[in-house]
């Protein structure tokens, strides 16, 4: 119980800065099994709707021999609609058969930082685990601010060319 309202209290904070927001596809899977993979949660989550990217935090200091982390206990999950992400977290979270009885899946909606999503979008950096699904979706904060930068495009006067010649015979 400790977990959730700590988790709760972080969440209200870095909401109340405008750079975050909540994203609409993506799940913040919390207190997993250390155990747990890449594969192992993709399959898990793959019953509510289409993946598009699964990512476990790892301890890179603590590499086993294959160079792979040890797992901090949390993952993200990408889904290609708001509904299948919706699903996924009404079914697993706080869900005592998902891992076990003493290891209940917190899951509830990622927190994003607008600044960190508008750089990947810019560096088209964003990998996916399958090459058919589109990248992810631009941020409110970068849609607003191109529409802005087309508005004044648009609606900036342009001033008239002036010739040479006609300039010249007006002043004699």
């Amino acid at each position: 119980m400790m977990k959730r309202k700590l988790a709760l209290e972080a969440k209200k904070k870095k909401l109340k800065n405008i750079n975050f927001f909540v994203s609409t596809d993506r799940l913040c899977v919390r207190n997993m099994p250390s155990t747990f993979s890449e594969t192992d949660l993709k399959q898990l989550m793959s019953k509510y709707g289409h993946v598009v990217q699964v990512k476990i935090m790892r301890d890179i200091k603590q590499a086993n021999s294959a160079g792979i982390g040890k797992s901090k206990g949390y993952g993200f999950v990408q889904f290609s609609k708001h509904e299948a992400a919706l699903a996924a977290l009404r079914a697993t979270n706080n869900n005592p058969s998902t891992f076990s009885s003493q290891k209940r899946p917190i899951v509830d909606f990622s927190i994003e930082n607008s600044g960190i999503m508008n750089a990947r979008a810019k560096k088209g950096s964003v990998s996916n685990t399958d090459e058919k699904t589109p990248k992810v979706k631009k941020s409110f904060n970068l849609r607003w601010k191109e529409k802005r930068e087309k508005r004044k495009e648009s609606s900036a006067p342009k001033k008239p060319k002036l010739d040479p010649e006609s300039t010249s015979n007006s002043l004699h």
